[in-house]
């Protein structure tokens, strides 16, 4: 384990809530296909439509409209089971608790990484960890290769904050999106 140095030292405590597993469920499914999967869809539609007008009543229709819908679909589906399964594990941490209530994890931002202490234990993260961080309107995702560790609200970071976890993760070769 990495001990953190606590020059510039910013604490965010994020509570555990459906609404922020709903928000970062949205925001995987959206984006976890990137904009030519829906230029794709809009192509299949487009297509679909323009055979539809003509009057062909073909099989190709039927093959176009059912790519169509798994392509519809899919998003759909991965937006759902990421919030049945982060809202399982809500589910379990807050029966397990003594009082039934949800816990909550506390970040410690400093200069040589983030610090995580969750109910489940405590993970010190180096800035040469974290691959990328995706910014959205409401909250801020970090990741570590293919899995995201952190998800911050927006309104829970400070402005001076926001500036130097973006200049930590770009001084660090993580991208930023």
């Amino acid at each position: 384990m990495t001990a953190i140095h606590e020059t510039h030292r910013h604490v965010i405590t994020v509570p555990d809530s459906p609404e922020l597993a709903r928000e970062v469920a949205k925001q995987c499914a959206l984006h976890a296909y990137g904009w030519r999967y829906y230029a794709l869809i809009s192509v299949l539609a487009v297509q679909t439509l323009f055979f539809l007008i003509m009057g062909t009543r073909d099989w190709i229709v039927g093959a176009l409209g059912a790519a169509l819908l798994g392509c519809v679909i899919t998003p759909i589906a991965s937006y759902v089971t990421i919030t049945r399964h982060v809202n399982k594990v809500l589910k379990s941490r807050s029966a397990g608790s003594a009082n039934h209530r949800l816990e909550s994890t506390e970040y410690v931002v400093s200069e040589d990484g983030v610090r995580v202490t969750a109910p489940l234990g405590t993970a010190c993260l180096p800035w040469t960890r974290i691959s990328r961080l995706r910014r959205f309107r409401r909250v801020w995702l970090l990741y570590t290769g293919a899995h995201c560790v952190a998800a911050w609200p927006i309104d829970s970071l400070r402005t001076e904050l926001q500036d130097f976890v973006v200049e930590r993760v770009r001084s660090h070769g993580g991208r930023l999106k």
